[in-house]
């Protein structure tokens, strides 16, 4: 966080020694409201360009899912078991392919069933605009042909719903420190439910 120091008995030694300590901003009064203000909003906009470059280098992990019930827990528990990862949320497809513009990403966890744009169209945008990010959906409908389809569309695995945290943390822990799980099309990771106190449906 940014400190601006602001004092009438500012000179030069104290100065070099404030912005020794890590002070953002040595200012000697008198000063105008309008020159404060620019500090201000200097300050501001150094933390915004600090946090978008934090946002770049890390691992950034998406989560869609229409489902608050299930979003925010799985989020919950992702942004805290894994510390060097930035979680970012979408409530529909449309609002995860917006995220998918806007940043690099590192790993893609989709819901297929959504209103506005389901799954397909989230995987549609994925191999079109960012092919290596993998790509797992999480579904309660994984019949023998939507696996097939899925198959074919390149996802990088299935997870059927319900799972558990401890499931999803194992699939994206091994995801980030091995690498792609599976790159044989025909073998799509399937998860089957287990019994646990941290079941989500």
């Amino acid at each position: 966080m940014p400190v601006i120091m602001i004092t009438a008995y500012g000179n030069i030694e104290t100065c070099l020694r404030s912005m020794n300590l890590g002070v953002f901003e040595f200012v000697n009064k008198p000063i105008t409201k309008e020159e404060l203000e620019w500090i201000v909003r200097h300050a501001l906009n150094k933390i915004d360009a600090e946090i978008q470059r934090r946002k770049m280098i890390m691992n950034n992990i998406l989560i869609i899912d229409d489902n608050i019930g299930l979003l925010e827990p799985l989020a919950t528990v992702v942004g805290t078991y894994l510390k060097d990862c930035h979680v970012l949320t979408a409530h529909n497809g449309e609002e995860g392919i917006a995220t998918i513009n806007s940043l690099p990403l590192t790993l893609i966890l989709t819901d297929l069933n959504m209103p506005v744009v389901d799954g397909y169209g989230v995987i549609a945008h994925r191999n079109k605009s960012c092919p290596r990010v993998p790509l797992f959906v999480m579904s309660g409908d994984l019949y023998p042909e939507v696996r097939e389809r899925l198959c074919e569309l390149s996802v990088s695995g299935c997870i059927e719903k319900p799972f558990s945290f401890e499931q999803i943390m194992e699939l994206i822990e091994y995801e980030l420190t091995v690498g792609s799980i599976d790159t044989v099309k025909n073998k799509l990771l399937r998860m089957q439910p287990a019994a646990h106190s941290l079941m989500c449906a």
